[in-house]
């Protein structure tokens, strides 16, 4: 399990820097910090939780699909409980 989490370290991190620059910028969320002089922490901020985003997608996944033996069914529980998860807040 933890090789991977390690092999799914690059790719997150290179996808959470997309998601950072194809997502903050263009919406313009790095005008609300202005006003309080903190563009560059709410920037960092903004692409640790994405980050922290995409590896809990990765690490919830792989955890479902330890647990099933069908890949199918995994990747349907999966989503259900990735769906609840967001609905509920966690």
């Amino acid at each position: 399990m933890l090789s991977n989490i390690l092999v799914e370290l690059p790719w997150n991190t290179l996808m959470a820097f997309f998601l950072f620059v194809f997502w903050y910028y263009p919406i313009g969320l790095y005008r609300n910090a202005e006003l309080s002089d903190a563009v560059a922490e709410r920037g960092g901020t903004m692409f640790l939780l994405m980050w922290v985003y995409m590896m809990f997608t990765s690490t919830f996944a792989h955890m479902i699909q330890a647990g099933v033996e069908l890949a199918g069914m995994a990747g349907n529980y999966a989503n259900l409980l990735f769906m609840l998860s967001l609905i509920f807040c966690g």
